[in-house]
């Protein structure tokens, strides 16, 4: 049940099962943490995910290779990277999958330099390199926009160590062409890649496209998106801002009277806050929780906070 949960996107609802389950005295076993931890990554919880992890040391899962990989993922995901690394030391027998959670940590932050040692050292102890490696190395490249080298370990991947490459690895090789400007190359990239479909990948060339004022091929991105799905504002957003910031007025206008006319909205997604120990989940609009309870005066504080510190919301898409 708790896997099932946080396969679908409700981390919220196994740590509440997790609470239960240890109410009951039912011990966890390592599947259980393995579980658990990636639903308190999911949902933000550091408060829960160190409880966590001090139960499962508690248990003796701390050094469990596959325990330790969701630990490590969490902290790296949470930017806590010595931390990540502490729990890596601890682990007597690593695999390649706790090699590629400290990996990616490191190269999803940009911290370049720390993520090729990772990688040296996880190949002089003889581990091969897989799919999840070669997607650790793009990512890291990416944050550099190092064209060259990505290409080079692309190319690598099937020749020299025998991983067929997959939709993420070109799709991190798109972004990469996007991030540096190349847009033309990142176009012919996606046309060239056996299922170019997906509507993330054409989303994210769009925000290239507005990022770098690639207008015609902006066009062809949200016309694909919007074949794919009329019903999602954010091509409509991301279109808008384009023609805008190309001084397409009129063409702009047309798209918000278009995406008004079809009540395109944004899907509202899931909000989480950690007060006390206990997570707390919200939506835009929700009134479900009473007004004295605990969520409300502590996201008031926050939005109060952030005032203070210049925050000014980004109302550039609006138009009037």
């Amino acid at each position: 049940m708790i896997s099932g949960y946080v396969q679908h996107g409700y981390g919220h609802l196994a740590i509440q099962l997790f609470v239960q389950m240890m109410e009951a005295g039912i011990k966890p076993d390592n599947y259980t943490y393995v579980g658990i931890v990636k639903a308190s990554t999911s949902v933000g919880a550091l408060d829960q995910g160190k409880w966590v992890y001090s139960l499962a040391t508690e248990h003796g899962f701390e050094s469990d290779e596959y325990v330790a990989s969701a630990l490590i993922d969490m902290y790296g995901k949470w930017h806590r990277l010595t931390d990540g690394s502490n729990v890596f030391k601890r682990v007597t027998q690593p695999n390649t999958v706790t090699w590629n959670a400290l990996f990616a940590g490191y190269a999803q932050h940009g911290e370049i330099k720390e993520a090729w040692d990772i990688y040296l050292s996880m190949r002089s102890k003889g581990f091969a390199p897989d799919g999840v490696t070669f997607i650790c190395l793009l990512s890291a490249c990416g944050h550099e926009a190092l064209i060259e080298e990505s290409l080079i370990h692309l190319e690598s991947m099937h020749k020299v160590h025998g991983v067929e490459p997959c939709f993420d690895h070109f799709a991190c090789m798109l972004d990469i062409f996007g991030r540096a400007g190349h847009i033309n190359e990142a176009m012919q990239l996606l046309h060239a890649m056996r299922s170019p479909g997906h509507d993330t990948i054409w989303r994210s060339l769009l925000s290239h496209c507005k990022t770098h004022g690639s207008l015609a091929l902006g066009r062809q991105c949200f016309d694909k998106l919007t074949a794919m799905d009329a019903g999602d504002s954010s091509s409509y957003v991301l279109m808008s801002q384009l023609c805008m910031d190309a001084g397409e007025w009129e063409e702009a206008l047309k798209l918000e009277a278009q995406r008004k006319s079809l009540d395109a909205r944004k899907k509202p997604g899931m909000a989480f806050i950690e007060i006390n120990n206990q997570v707390h989940h919200f939506v835009t609009g929700d009134l479900s929780y009473p007004a004295e309870g605990k969520p409300r005066p502590k996201i008031k504080m926050l939005k109060t906070a952030m005032l203070q510190m210049g925050y000014i919301a980004l109302i550039d898409s609006v138009i009037k």
